[in-house]
């Protein structure tokens, strides 16, 4: 297991405090490798089905995979909404 030590200052009376967090429960983008964003989204049942459908998957992506916001709108969601530009006939 990997812990990170946080020592946190109280300016008010200049206490200090040890804060352990466990770092095998922070969640890591696949993509962005950020850590920061307060919600991720994990790439499971029938969304990567979806995703597989539509060849969006990235070779590095496996089923399960966590995406922060910021990526799975940019990569999955937005492409989903938009699908394939038709190319309109011109000849008449």
């Amino acid at each position: 297991m990997q812990y990170i030590c946080l020592i946190l200052v109280n300016p008010a009376s200049l206490h200090c405090y040890l804060a352990i967090k466990d770092m095998s429960e922070t969640k890591k983008c696949i993509k962005c490798q950020t850590i920061n964003s307060t919600k991720f989204r994990s790439l499971k049942g029938e969304k990567w089905k979806e995703i597989e459908n539509n060849d969006l998957a990235k070779i590095t992506w496996s089923e399960g995979v966590l995406l922060c916001n910021v990526c799975y709108m940019r990569f999955i969601e937005n492409p989903l909404k938009k699908g394939y530009k038709r190319v309109k006939n011109m000849d008449e």
